[in-house]
């Protein structure tokens, strides 16, 4: 598997994945809580492996780091749903956080290289960020609706790596 499928299936998966909790009853949070930490865990596996044969240049260690923030937010939301589910807002917004900051660092690197590429990472980045503030600001509110936003926020990943996965194939990346 080439890095482009892996950018498309983990866009699809995330895009599905989010427009289902979307949609879904709030009954159901720790089963969908699971369901996160597994697309979470997935998706950090993912860009280890995307990542592994870049290790030594910065961006392959930045991903690196990434993937394994990734695995281990999403082990803990797999394992311990209910117990977590306390402090997931927090948890989903250090994450938001991390990989916010992660997209603004990518975004200045391709500032001169590809216009296009570097509004996307910074509207993606700032999108990040703003999600990632409301779920800190207002942690009830979005206990409340825990389904709605994890969705949205999954479902905006999702579009954002099948656009990128779609980029990639416009311009013979692979």
């Amino acid at each position: 598997m080439n890095n482009k499928t892996i950018f498309l299936l983990r866009g699809l998966l995330f895009l599905a994945g989010g427009i289902f909790l979307m949609l879904s009853s709030e009954s159901l949070t720790d089963l969908f809580l699971q369901v996160i930490g597994l697309l979470i865990l997935l998706s950090g596996w993912m860009r280890a492996w995307a990542a592994w044969p870049n290790r030594s240049l910065p961006q392959g260690k930045t991903a690196l780091w990434r993937s394994l923030s990734d695995a281990l937010i999403g082990l803990s939301l797999l394992l311990f749903p209910q117990w977590l589910s306390s402090f997931l807002s927090i948890i989903l917004a250090l994450w938001l956080l991390f990989n916010a900051i992660s997209t603004f660092s990518m975004a200045f690197r391709w500032r001169r290289a590809a216009q296009a590429a570097w509004r996307a990472k910074m509207t993606t980045a700032l999108l990040m960020t703003f999600l990632a503030l409301l779920l800190l600001s207002h942690p009830d509110f979005i206990l409340s609706s825990i389904t709605f936003f994890i969705g949205l926020a999954m479902a905006l990943f999702g579009a954002w790596s099948t656009w990128q996965w779609y980029r990639a194939r416009e311009n013979g990346w692979g």
